[in-house]
């Protein structure tokens, strides 16, 4: 499934699929996380609720996979018995808070001077029998591979933890790709290095240093403008 409007994804989904993705929307999870400093106020959109694909997983294997902004490629491997319920796991990016689906530059620095995110990639994991989010045992951690061009070795993977956001243990960068293990609700993001900025440097103009140019506007889906954010992970 790509990129799509909330609203559009839940029509295509199952029955036990609908509830879990209204949640995205209704729910202070995870996916709807803010990535502050500063708190989103009520009802500015903020979270990373863009939808990239959603689908239901068992304790059989299989891999779920998306298209961000700039041409990221998240793929989402789950191994044969990491879970012994149905759940549904859905992979999403940062909602802007300019109400569309190119958030990442709202992330700025992530806390980490001289970087820049170019990417963003959250993962969201509900039970698909009652939609509501899954805290049931992951025996196997799920293994989450982030292609692009502009992953270099420099590249550094953050994840949310709280109101911040802390490097990724054992993260595996390499030159086009990134590799992390996911074992709970996530929100990850990709950052590089930028040079100096030579007088103000707006988020945007930080944004496309690292590698990755805002899509048009035509090419992304909303995802409902009037969305409210989550204050707090």
């Amino acid at each position: 499934m790509t990129r799509t409007c909330l609203s559009k994804v839940i029509r295509k989904f199952a029955p036990a699929a609908i509830a879990g993705t209204a949640m995205l929307v209704a729910s202070p999870g995870t996916a709807l996380a803010s990535y502050g400093p500063p708190l989103p106020p009520p009802g500015v959109p903020g979270g990373y609720f863009c939808i990239l694909a959603s689908q239901v997983a068992g304790a059989e294997s299989q891999a779920i996979e998306g298209f961000g902004a700039g041409g990221l490629l998240a793929q989402l491997e789950v191994g044969l018995g990491t879970f012994l319920a149905q759940v549904q796991i859905t992979l999403t990016e940062p909602y802007g808070q300019n109400g569309s689906c190119q958030g990442t530059p709202d992330i700025g620095d992530a806390g980490f001077p001289g970087f820049a995110a170019f990417a963003g990639v959250g993962v969201f994991l509900q039970r698909a029998d009652a939609g509501v989010p899954y805290h049931g045992k992951v025996h196997k951690p799920l293994t989450l591979r982030l292609t692009s061009k502009t992953i270099t070795r420099s590249s550094v993977i953050v994840v949310r933890d709280g109101n911040r956001f802390v490097k990724v243990p054992h993260a595996v960068v390499r030159r086009g790709f990134a590799i992390v293990k996911v074992t709970a609700n996530s929100d990850f993001a990709v950052l590089n290095p930028v040079k100096k900025q030579h007088g103000h440097a707006t988020t945007s103009a930080l944004y496309m240093a690292a590698g990755s140019p805002l899509a048009g506007p035509a090419v992304l889906a909303l995802a409902r403008p009037n969305a409210p954010g989550a204050p707090g992970a």
